[in-house]
């Protein structure tokens, strides 16, 4: 077995965007240019992003009556789908537009929005990519939908952050819920 320290990746930088408003071309790899995607959404929390991934689903053997024997498997996929969450720390009208939902209404002494938990979400294609050195991971969801709003702390001693929690929703074309490409596993 050989040990090669060089293939430790860690998060070191990188980017999220968000086709808000629907014009941005899917990336085809790593080298696909995301300039029709806009501006990235800033900076995110020292925390980073994290990556949930659903159980297996579940598993139910069918018994024989003979010597109670197993003869088969019934699988059930999981109800749940990836799930991306991260902080927002910059304040400005992409982020709070993507994390609420909303249409900021902009003049030039301020911004505004309302509120509207009743308001139906919809779905949000996304790209995060993850830069360690010249390594890159770039994760494509067509599919996005932001499914929770974490607390927004108020304090002197804290920036302000917009968490947010995405489902990655299946996509027929892509059949499946995120395509990921990684320069680290070229040939």
């Amino acid at each position: 077995m050989t040990l090669n320290a060089d293939n430790v990746l860690v998060a070191t930088t990188g980017a999220f965007y968000a086709d808000t408003d629907g014009t941005a071309t899917a990336p085809t790899g790593t080298a696909s240019s995301l300039s029709s995607w806009g501006e990235e959404m800033g900076y995110v929390s020292d925390d980073g992003v994290s990556l949930k991934m659903p159980g297996l689903g579940d598993s139910t053997p069918l018994k024989a009556w003979q010597n109670g024997a197993t003869v088969r498997k019934i699988h059930t996929p999981p109800d749940d789908v990836p799930q991306l969450t991260l902080t927002f720390i910059e304040t400005k009208l992409h982020v709070i537009e993507f994390v609420f939902g909303v249409t900021i209404t902009q003049t030039s002494t301020e911004g505004s929005f309302v509120i509207n938990t009743t308001a139906l979400r919809e779905h949000v294609p996304c790209v995060l990519d993850v830069v360690d050195g010249s390594s890159l991971v770039r994760v494509y969801a067509p599919k996005a939908i932001i499914t929770s709003i974490g607390e927004i702390k108020l304090t002197n001693t804290d920036e302000i952050g917009y968490q947010a929690t995405l489902d990655l929703e299946y996509d027929a074309t892509l059949a499946g819920q995120a395509k990921v490409w990684m320069t680290a596993l070229k040939s």
